[in-house]
């Protein structure tokens, strides 16, 4: 049994961030505004949606800017205790002082901001989508061997005009909006964001007085790399990494009773998550709650996973799934009991997953279970 828990877990999206942003998720709100709307110059023409911030300055690093938003709203006093502070990102910025170099600009960014943690921030994980769910997973492995009682994990990207190029060149930017599971789905829509949470054993526990704690079971890694956009088609992979996740939890399907899917509303990744989740699961799927958040929010690149575990512990502590924003016409075939936006369905269980498939095959999935 693992001694790891979540304390203090925060995210800023484009639908906000804290109680603003759950009480939108249920809502069935949505985040996402128009290419154009952000990047006029470059994408006249595209009103494809995406999760951008709004009022970031397009002549400033978008990464540093969101660092001064998750200053300022997500870390918390506690945040002092931490012996170690571990990032998640994928690549940053792609253009200016810190190109590609998230760590640098978390690095300059603390070190001139929040000195107190600036000492202890040691690196920066970056395995693609999966990055923010892999930082987790480390500094569970961590404090569980009481290397440290608290660990700090940053999860941040931004949505720069360049990586939407690429998305879009690529096909993986949808033409419209980010659907998942639903028949007319054709590609995620990217966002940024960031997300910050406090991982502790049952020492760095007793030092706090947090309200509301998260226990992490186990989680499980995979990666096919058979394609740097693409996951593997038959699902054996994915779903290698979600009976990993059980398995060292000492966990069995039916303990779980809600599921946050990667749900990026790409076709391939959507097929692919529905046959890995009943690979995994079987019969017992159709009893468990089912959601995605990008249709909300957008796909926060390296800060995804994190960001999607923080709304898991949340929807968990409520009892309550927020519906898939943008599934309107469930696509049958998929077989998945998901939720369309606008509605909620009731968790039965306190034992949820959070999934995360990145580019390059990198598939990572994490349990975790609201305690009080």
């Amino acid at each position: 049994m693992m001694d790891a828990f979540i304390v203090y877990p925060n995210a800023y999206t484009s639908l906000g961030h804290g109680e603003h942003l759950w009480k939108n998720l249920l809502q069935g709100s949505c985040g996402l505004s128009s290419a154009n709307t952000v990047y006029h110059e470059l994408f006249p023409d595209n009103t494809s949606k995406i999760g951008a911030l709004k009022d970031l300055a397009n002549n400033d690093s978008r990464l540093l800017q969101i660092l001064q938003l998750i200053e300022n709203f997500l870390i918390p006093d506690e945040a002092e205790i931490c012996q170690l502070i571990l990032g998640a990102s994928s690549l940053g910025d792609l253009e200016g002082e810190f190109a590609g170099d998230p760590y640098g600009c978390i690095t300059h960014y603390l070190q001139k901001n929040k000195p107190s943690i600036a000492k202890n921030f040691s690196g920066v994980i970056s395995s693609a989508c999966s990055s923010g769910t892999d930082v987790l997973s480390l500094a569970a492995i961590m404090v569980h061997q009481h290397k440290y009682d608290a660990i700090g994990v940053l999860a941040v990207d931004c949505l720069d005009q360049g990586k939407l190029l690429q998305h879009v060149t690529l096909g993986t930017q949808g033409q419209d909006r980010a659907r998942p599971f639903d028949v007319n789905r054709s590609g995620t829509s990217f966002g940024e964001g960031g997300g910050f949470a406090m991982v502790v054993n049952s020492n760095g526990l007793k030092k706090l007085g947090a309200d509301h704690v998260f226990k992490i079971h186990g989680f499980g890694m995979s990666c096919d790399a058979q394609h740097i956009t693409a996951p593997d088609e038959t699902g054996e992979i994915p779903a290698l990494a979600i009976s990993r996740a059980l398995t060292a939890s000492g966990l069995s399907a039916n303990d779980i009773g809600y599921i946050n899917a990667h749900a990026s509303g790409t076709p391939i990744n959507d097929q692919v998550e529905s046959i890995a989740l009943h690979k995994a699961f079987g019969k017992t799927l159709d009893s468990i709650a089912v959601n995605g958040t990008k249709g909300a929010i957008g796909h926060l690149l390296g800060a995804t996973g994190l960001v999607e575990a923080i709304l898991a512990c949340w929807s968990l502590s409520h009892q309550n799934a927020p519906g898939t924003v943008g599934l309107e016409n469930k696509d049958e075939s998929l077989n998945l009991p998901v939720t369309i936006g606008g509605l909620t369905k009731k968790i039965l269980k306190p034992i949820g997953l959070s999934t995360t498939f990145g580019f390059g095959g990198v598939n990572s999935a994490i349990v975790i279970e609201s305690l009080y």
